[in-house]
């Protein structure tokens, strides 16, 4: 217990020099920054989303408008009208300046619904969810000409309610863009 107390206080080692005893103070090497300090910081950060095009949309005859969410922001695409395979080709730009552990906690989410009138409540076709963590994790951070399986969050035994093609990257200032 004394050599921990003695240890604590950078005092660790006694020798005999001259007919004497002396301690030795060592120097202690500063301990290496947490590995989260680093993700704690804020940072800037880009969500980049192309909805490219959408196909097999359970339903006729409808107006599909998709609606592209990260966090609390949302954008929405334009009305395809009479179709159950819009194309639309819209690229959508998310900006964030937080810390990674926070950006990487937020939920991506992409929901198809059935018409113009695309605020009132029911009309969800199909949404996808994928978290920001997992993108980030993925190959060069992005998903490139992924399809998205949409699916209805009330009805989980319903089956694919249609399907989504997208671009999903993340981008960090300062990191090199890769174009696959």
């Amino acid at each position: 217990e004394e050599r921990e107390a003695l240890r604590e206080t950078g005092l660790d080692e006694m020798y005999y020099d001259d007919d004497r005893f002396v301690q030795r103070e060592i120097h202690k090497r500063p301990k290496p920054s947490h590995p989260l300090s680093s993700s704690l910081k804020a940072q800037d950060f880009q969500i980049c989303i192309t909805i490219i095009e959408a196909r097999q949309l359970a339903g006729l005859n409808m107006d599909p408008v998709v609606c592209v969410q990260v966090g609390d922001s949302k954008k929405y695409t334009s009305v395809k009208e009479s179709t159950n395979c819009p194309y639309y080709n819209e690229y959508f730009v998310f900006d964030f300046h937080m810390a990674p552990v926070m950006l990487f906690d937020k939920i991506i989410t992409l929901t198809v619904m059935s018409d113009r009138k695309f605020l009132r409540q029911g009309n969800s076709v199909g949404h996808f969810k994928l978290d920001v963590r997992t993108l980030h994790a993925a190959p060069d951070h992005q998903f490139y000409h992924k399809w998205a399986l949409l699916t209805d969050p009330d009805d989980t035994t319903g089956g694919p309610k249609g399907y989504l093609k997208c671009d999903i990257s993340i981008i960090t200032k300062g990191d090199a863009v890769k174009i696959p």
